[in-house]
């Protein structure tokens, strides 16, 4: 039921960014790389920025991206949301399985979220989201969620994520649906 889509080729077998959009949203790709598609939307009256992440999987590399957001975030005005696979969580509490991790570990994914203003909508379902072993552990984490800055979750105040059931993949798509109080119209990412 999508009419346009905007793609970056995966590296290799990790990676890959799709956005899909029905023809009633206008969107504006304003940068692309293999870690980041940021847009500017127009829905109906409301216009806002969406950047979809996909974080470097290796710990060592995420820290100069993370840089990046933190760049774009502080230039940025307006209603802004964030979704995607970040390869980070927020503390062990988004982890089951495998050793504790220590504070460290978090420190520039948290930063990157205060830095930004960002908070997470209401989610249902399952939030763990990836499933794999690491070393003799089976672990799950919370990788792939969405954000939104205050004026983002002001325009869309019912706005929540869903976390659907894994289909030929180890991580689980995430559903965000926006829902406007006032104009009663529902979108979809």
């Amino acid at each position: 039921g999508y009419s346009r889509v905007y793609t970056v080729k995966p590296v290799g077998r990790s990676g890959g960014l799709a956005v899909f959009w029905k023809s009633d949203v206008d969107i504006e790709v304003l940068s692309a790389d293999k870690n980041l598609v940021d847009m500017s939307v127009q829905f109906g009256d409301k216009t806002f920025f969406v950047s979809c992440i996909y974080c470097e999987p290796n710990e060592g590399k995420r820290k100069w991206f993370w840089e990046k957001i933190i760049r774009l975030g502080v230039q940025r005005s307006g209603p802004w949301c964030m979704i995607g696979d970040f390869n980070a969580i927020c503390g062990n509490h988004e982890k089951i399985g495998g050793p504790s991790r220590s504070d460290a570990t978090f420190a520039c994914f948290n930063d990157m979220l205060k830095a930004c203003k960002m908070k997470e909508p209401i989610s249902q379902g399952d939030p763990f989201t990836w499933g794999g072993r690491r070393g003799d552990h089976w672990v799950s984490c919370k990788l792939d969620r969405c954000f939104g800055n205050k004026d983002w979750l002001d325009i869309f105040p019912d706005a929540n994520q869903s976390f659907l059931e894994k289909r030929g993949s180890d991580h689980r798509p995430v559903l965000v649906n926006l829902n406007t109080v006032h104009q009663g119209r529902k979108g979809r990412f």
